[in-house]
């Protein structure tokens, strides 16, 4: 638009079929239109700062070189939590009465053991018996 008005008047003749261009009058409107942006844009500039007001000022982002980029430079050692023996014992405690009461759902109230469990077992007393002597 602004291009148009800067044509030169005196290029185009009424022969051509075109109408002179009255500069002053199109570079008259582009400023009316370019002002009324402004304002729409100000506008919009005091809602944002009334925001940021409102959150106590602090905007959310962080700018560049802020400690969280720092940070990833020093990488530190996470500490890790040790278990106390109570505590230990507790979770025991707990897993225990949990596998229970599974066992008891299921149906399997007692541990059953295979022919070759039995078998070795065997084999280990009798080497053991055998090793005494």
């Amino acid at each position: 638009m602004i291009a148009a008005a800067l044509a030169d008047p005196s290029s185009s003749s009424p022969k051509e079929g075109k109408m002179p261009v009255d500069v002053g009058k199109t570079l008259r409107q582009a400023l009316s239109k370019l002002t009324t942006e402004r304002q729409r844009l100000d506008r919009q500039i005091g809602a944002i700062e009334m925001a940021l007001e409102a959150s106590d000022g602090r905007s959310r982002a962080r700018p560049r070189g802020s400690a969280r980029a720092n940070r990833k430079a020093t990488v530190h050692k996470a500490r890790r939590r040790r278990m106390s023996a109570a505590g230990k014992k507790a979770v025991s405690q707990r897993m225990k009465a949990y596998w229970a009461k599974r066992r008891v759902q299921s149906g399997k109230n007692r541990r059953t053991t295979g022919k070759k469990q039995k078998e070795a077992a065997a084999g280990k007393r009798n080497a053991a018996a055998s090793a005494k002597q």
